[in-house]
């Protein structure tokens, strides 16, 4: 049995959002901007090579920028106002909630919660940088801050307690964007 204890901030719903926000889209938003550093190199290369050209292509690509640059804003924004929105409406958020972890069950309770899920109704597994993620479904994850734990021992059964009740293959270690979130 672990029992873990602590109080939610906004950063750890914040965190949880955005790795779910980024874990699907992490290439686009890395490959978008290489390839626009990429062909300005390359024209601002022609021009000097050819003083005389004229580039009217810009003149079209200004809106195209211009979408990719409020896509790449609203990426930074909505997870963050997602996590505030959520932390002010679910008051249980801002109390002490208490984890229990045994062979069979994850219990949470906290004032105005309590619950209790089977170890067979979690669909997948996910560690972050700063969080675990037990998720439900596709989107629904039950989600504890690694700084609840007491210690990096803790930290390590708590490991060893999901490779234990749930299947290997739905266990993801951090990939690219589980090492920044």
């Amino acid at each position: 049995m672990i029992e873990l204890r602590g109080t939610y901030r906004v950063e750890d719903l914040a965190r949880h959002f955005y790795f779910d926000a980024l874990r699907k889209s992490w290439w686009f938003i890395v490959t978008i901007p290489a390839g626009l550093i990429l062909i300005a190199l390359l024209v601002t290369y022609l021009t000097i090579q050819n003083p005389g050209i004229q580039w009217h292509g810009f003149q079209n690509a200004i809106p195209l920028g211009l979408l990719l640059l409020i896509w790449v804003f609203l990426m930074a924004v909505i997870p963050y106002r997602t996590a505030r929105k959520e932390y002010a409406t679910k008051m249980y958020l801002r109390e002490t909630i208490t984890y229990v972890f045994t062979p069979e069950t994850i219990n949470t309770a906290g004032t105005g919660i309590s619950s209790s899920v089977s170890w067979k109704n979690i669909t997948r597994f996910r560690e972050t940088k700063s969080l675990f993620l037990l998720y439900l479904g596709p989107n629904g994850a039950i989600n504890i801050p690694k700084r609840f734990f007491q210690s990096p021992e803790e930290m390590e059964r708590g490991r060893q307690m999901v490779a234990s009740c749930v299947d290997p293959k739905l266990i993801e270690r951090p990939d690219f964007v589980g090492r920044w979130c």
